[in-house]
């Protein structure tokens, strides 16, 4: 990023289901439950990590985009560890949003 003269965009867009697999949250296996959420929750929280856009590093902020799912919001039957962790790729990404909008409110 510093040879580059920063970063002016982030993407987060993984995104995996339990295709083939039971996503049931009674019958899901622990450990295809965690692998869900860290691909698709946990690996957001990392990249994010990467810079803090409020670090004065940059003439301005990157922008931020965060892919999430229409099943953070309206899940489907049989995919509970993919809809929860979409639906915590939004909260992140509304609570960050907040968080970077007050402080850059009282810079």
């Amino acid at each position: 990023m510093d040879a580059l003269g920063g970063l002016d965009v982030l993407y987060n867009n993984a995104g995996i289901a339990p295709i083939g697999r039971d996503g049931f949250t009674p019958q899901i296996a622990e450990d295809d439950w965690d692998w869900i959420i860290r691909v698709n929750l946990t690996s957001v929280f990392l990249v994010l990590q990467v810079r803090d856009p409020r670090d004065g590093r940059a003439a301005r902020a990157p922008a931020i985009v965060n892919t999430a799912s229409s099943m953070a919001v309206q899940p489907l039957g049989m995919t509970d560890a993919y809809a929860a962790s979409k639906a915590g790729v939004a909260g992140l990404t509304k609570s960050l949003a907040r968080q970077l909008r007050r402080s850059s409110a009282s810079a």
